[in-house]
């Protein structure tokens, strides 16, 4: 409470709609679980859950038709939280519109997995061979090949564009490789083993 000129007391000013104030210096926080103030965390563990429960479903009520959202909500879980952890950490992000890194993530992850599936089968074959040390070789440069096509545009020539270019094809390559190889692992065994996958 407050005087006012006149000398009559003043009530609690209402505080508009939608404005936050900002916690004075040395206030501490309102107690939370600590290790849930990091939103990787928060998004990784939460999109675990949604994997295990769509898992869950199709094993106890045979609905093999929600499996691939299990497989997603797995693959995707890991490559997000990293995306969200360097992100906050950097603002990595901001370099590049949001349109254009999900379109990335889509496309050209599609475009380095489609390279890397190939040139794999080409100089590989079987996994359990010694020529298994040349994935490195192939599938790398394939991340490379969206990136260096947006360069060629002449947009997103930075060096923070580039890293968040590269960022979300990697992103959409590891998401897409681990549903295929859950996908693949699937015939083996039932969905909980396949999901260990991603």
């Amino acid at each position: 409470m407050s005087l006012r000129a006149d000398g009559t007391q003043a009530g609690w000013e209402p505080r508009p709609a939608g404005v936050r104030t900002r916690r004075p210096p040395g206030k501490p926080r309102p107690h939370r679980l600590g290790f849930l103030r990091h939103r990787w965390l928060r998004v990784w563990l939460t999109m675990l859950l949604f994997s295990a429960a769509f898992a869950a479903v199709a094993e106890s009520t045979g609905n093999h038709a929600v499996i691939p959202a299990a497989f997603f909500y797995g693959a995707a879980a890991g490559p997000l939280a990293l995306l969200l952890a360097t992100h906050d950490r950097t603002g990595i992000g901001t370099a590049v519109p949001p349109m254009t890194l999900m379109s990335t993530a889509l496309f050209g992850g599609g475009v380095a997995l489609l390279l890397g599936g190939f040139y794999d089968a080409l100089f590989i074959g079987h996994a359990d061979s010694l020529k298994i040390v040349r994935v490195g070789f192939i599938e790398e440069p394939a991340k490379l090949v969206p990136v260096v096509a947006l360069a060629l545009t002449g947009r997103y020539l930075t060096k923070r564009a580039g890293v968040a270019l590269g960022m979300a094809v990697a992103t959409g390559f590891a998401v897409l490789e681990s549903v295929a190889y859950a996908f693949a692992d699937l015939r083996h065994g039932h969905v909980f083993d396949a999901d260990e996958y991603c």
